[in-house]
């Protein structure tokens, strides 16, 4: 492929990649203003089944995105523990909403939604924990494991859970009025239980948020991977405008819970799109920067999606042929063609130096059957010969 050939490919591809990465961004803003716009009218609507039927619809949106998003991140990351630990990040979120749905929208009894309001604790203080877990395997290779100081942090966590989860027991989290017949949500104040619980949350957020920013840096460089840092500012700007009671904060983003997930969400997937989680789809990448491979991957119709720099382009026919075996094409490569999901995976290896030892052999194989045959039409001679000599020696 000629240079200015590869680089209008090279163009085209970035630019198909950015408006994949655009489409997806915008989709996502817009299910999100959605979801807002939902939560507005779910408010201000005097009928009582619009109001339901909006927050419905708000929370299910916001249940579908992280759900795809889970889905999402277990086809893209490449390492086996921060893959399972970001899917079961996702269905923690999903968890806190599907929980809260149920609990204002379908249960009435006192206890039932004192207790589900407790399970809110649970991802509020896994959720961190698996952030921080990230944070120590981000750049690690595809079979790191925690190490085993790790464990310590687990098992405060579980601690903290089983505290609050008793909490009806011993009250060292909320403390309900003695005089109050039924113990509600509304009507509570926090005891050292929950000052523990909300430090050990911080401290874990912290310490992943320094762990993160330590390996944002470019080795050998100044410069830092800035856009896993994004999300942490707007939580902090979120946090301080919330405490001021901005009435647009207070009106209209007044959801901590929706907001916590999406930070955490944010804080995960900038680090999968600066490189930090690895991925499996930085194809463009991949197959810009390799320069001496014949390889390319082509869609259904097998119109080219990626392309190394040094392929040469083949027929559709050609293509079509190789699915079914290996094709030699007339410069000695061998063309191949692999089935992949959405299309195929076409590469060419070079077979010129093992045909021409099949050559040398079949020339060798030439010779050595004429030699034996020169041989056997010698013994055959000689075989006479004797025979000959001998019948005259009797005579």
């Amino acid at each position: 492929m000629q240079p200015l050939q590869h680089a209008v490919k090279e163009a085209e591809m970035r630019t198909k990649q950015r408006g994949s990465t655009l489409k997806a961004g915008l989709v996502v803003a817009a299910l999100v203003a959605a979801a807002i716009s939902c939560h507005q009218f779910g408010y201000q609507t005097d009928s009582d089944f619009l109001s339901k039927l909006f927050n419905f619809i708000r929370t299910y949106i916001y249940i579908g995105l992280f759900a795809v998003w889970g889905v999402s991140v277990s086809r893209r990351v490449v390492q086996i523990q921060v893959r399972r630990m970001l899917v079961e990040a996702a269905a923690l979120m999903a968890f806190w909403l599907v929980v809260r749905e149920y609990k204002f929208r379908f249960v009435h009894n006192a206890a039932a939604l004192r207790y589900l309001w407790y399970l809110y604790y649970i991802p509020l203080l896994l959720i961190p924990l698996l952030s921080l877990f990230v944070a120590l395997s981000l750049g690690k290779s595809e079979t790191f494991r925690l190490p085993r100081w790790t464990a310590a942090f687990t098992s405060v966590t579980v601690f903290l859970l089983i505290l609050v989860l008793t909490n009806d027991i011993h009250q060292l989290v909320f403390i309900f009025p003695p005089s109050a017949a039924v113990w509600t949500e509304y009507d509570y104040r926090y005891g050292i239980g929950f000052a523990m619980i909300a430090c050990w949350g911080v401290l874990c957020a912290i310490l992943s948020l320094i762990i993160m920013a330590v390996k944002s840096r470019v080795p050998r460089s100044r410069e830092f991977l800035w856009l896993p840092l994004i999300p942490f500012g707007i939580a902090v700007l979120y946090v301080v405008l919330y405490a001021i009671r901005i009435p647009f904060i207070q009106t209209v983003a007044n959801d901590l819970a929706v907001f916590d997930c999406l930070v955490f969400t944010g804080f995960f997937e900038s680090c999968i799109r600066c490189g930090l989680i690895q991925t499996n789809t930085r194809y463009l990448d991949l197959f810009l920067a390799s320069e001496d491979t014949d390889m390319q991957i082509v869609d259904e119709s097998y119109e080219v999606c990626y392309s190394a720099s040094g392929t040469v382009r083949q027929s559709k026919e050609t293509m079509e042929r190789a699915h079914l075996e290996p094709v030699i094409l007339s410069d000695g490569r061998s063309l191949h063609n692999m089935p992949v999901s959405g299309g195929y995976a076409i590469w060419t290896e070079d077979t010129s130096e093992l045909l021409r030892l099949r050559e040398k052999l079949y020339d060798r194989q030439e010779e050595l059957r004429e030699r034996n045959a020169f041989l056997q039409y010698e013994y055959e001679r000689e075989k006479e010969h004797k025979i000959v000599e001998e019948q005259n020696r009797w005579r």
